[in-house]
């Protein structure tokens, strides 16, 4: 069946098929021939218009499993697109329908969950309206600890896996905030920033609490490497928590400047630590590479952009957040193997950072009496003549920034920009 896939009446299963063995080809494998033929069956198995038109759950899972293993070979619009269509199916097929037995129910609520969380993430990634409403996930009640033990994948070797489920369900409410964050950042709901931000306070400790009370229980329970993955969870929950910090933050600059600075910081300070998880993709509650990729690029900008417009004239600050922000492009460089898109966003990231030091030197060499903010007009207006990018903004570079995002004034601050606007020039799309 799986040589011929016109003979095969439901494609759902080849489409789950041949995204596995391709990404298990791309891992084990470099003869691109057997990639070709892979991808090339991959698309004729995907050639059928009932995968996207009749709601089942084949076609949900095929859509998600797809989205979820092909990451290296796709762009995060075509991610968006096949989520975002799994999101659409199962609520045509109605994820608490009182029509359904309970464990059609309870099935089904695990997997709205699931995907309401990818739904929000990348909907603050790329900027785009959720395909879930917030309300609908405020009417669907998250599965209960005790479901999530029922239920739980057991990714862990010891045979209590309680820290994963009080994690799932802890990532599942903080789907929550991510909508109202998206409401903050996207809707006209600008007034609410501050009422979102005691929430999620709220909700990150609560979270901390309980999910390092139940690591202290189980922890002594778990092989060495599990202990291990377990302490890194709790540091992906703190990069999760200062990436929505920092995008609300951006939101409100007017009373939340100083906290989006050092939220930054703080995210930026994580991936040495974390960067090991990011690269293999082994979470204990995955997430798209889309969110390693975008949230310390946003901190990263940030971060950068007090340097650049002399928000910290003192060497010693511009030092500290120098040396913070030289942390991203190795943690890009790491997650080339997961996508094309990292190896262009780690050659930005360190042409900004030569560009940052510069002006980190020059400070060093101005005494505080005469320093006065850095004019960075000539950093954001790309057309000019004879500024320190023009090697940076050369036609000859290996890809435009135009299609990256557009530089009006102070446009690192004010405005969300579209890190991955030019998705479809990239390698990525050419693998098509």
């Amino acid at each position: 069946m799986s040589s011929l896939p016109n003979s095969s009446l439901d494609r759902a299963w080849l489409v789950m098929f041949y995204s596995i063995a391709l990404s298990n080809g791309s891992t084990f494998s470099s003869d691109e021939s057997i990639k070709l033929n892979l991808r090339s069956n991959l698309w004729l198995s995907f050639n059928d218009a009932r995968l996207l038109l009749e709601p089942n759950t084949l076609s949900i899972q095929a859509l998600v499993i797809m989205a979820q293993y092909l990451e290296e070979h796709i762009t995060p619009s075509t991610y968006w697109v096949l989520m975002n269509k799994a999101c659409v199916m199962l609520q045509a097929l109605g994820s608490t329908s009182w029509r359904h037995d309970r464990s059609v129910q309870d099935q089904r609520a695990a997997v709205f969950w699931r995907l309401n969380f990818v739904d929000k993430a990348m909907a603050l990634v790329l900027s785009r309206q959720p395909a879930i409403h917030r309300e609908v996930a405020i009417q669907t009640p998250p599965p209960t600890v005790s479901q999530l033990l029922d239920t739980q994948p057991h990714r862990l070797s010891g045979r209590s896996s309680l820290f994963y489920a009080h994690y799932a369900h802890q990532m599942h409410l903080l789907s929550h905030g991510m909508a109202e964050v998206w409401h903050c950042v996207y809707a006209p709901n600008l007034d609410q920033a501050s009422t979102t931000k005691e929430d999620l306070e709220s909700w990150y400790t609560q979270a901390t609490d309980i999910l390092k009370a139940a690591a202290l229980t189980e922890q002594p329970l778990l092989a060495p490497a599990d202990a291990a993955t377990v302490d890194l969870s709790l540091q992906i929950l703190d990069f999760q928590y200062y990436a929505l910090l920092v995008r609300l933050a951006l939101s409100s600059r007017e009373t939340m400047g100083t906290q989006a600075v050092s939220a930054s910081v703080k995210l930026l300070r994580l991936l040495p630590s974390i960067h090991g998880v990011a690269v293999t993709g082994q979470e204990i509650f995955p997430f798209p590479v889309w969110q390693w990729l975008h949230c310390p690029l946003s901190a990263f900008g940030l971060c950068w952009g007090q340097i650049v417009t002399g928000m910290h004239p003192q060497y010693e600050e511009n030092k500290q957040l120098l040396e913070t922000i030289e942390l991203l492009p190795p943690f890009f460089g790491s997650l080339i193997a997961r996508n094309p898109i990292a190896e262009k966003l780690e050659n930005i990231t360190k042409r900004m950072i030569q560009h940052a030091s510069s002006i980190t030197q020059s400070s060093n060499s101005t005494s505080p009496a005469n320093a006065g903010p850095y004019q960075s007009s000539v950093v954001m207006s790309p057309t000019s003549a004879g500024t320190p990018l023009d090697d940076f903004l050369a036609p000859s570079a290996e890809f435009s920034l135009d299609e990256m995002f557009s530089m009006g004034n102070d446009a690192l601050l004010n405005n969300p920009f579209d890190w991955f606007g030019w998705d479809m020039s990239g390698p990525a799309a050419q693998s098509h």
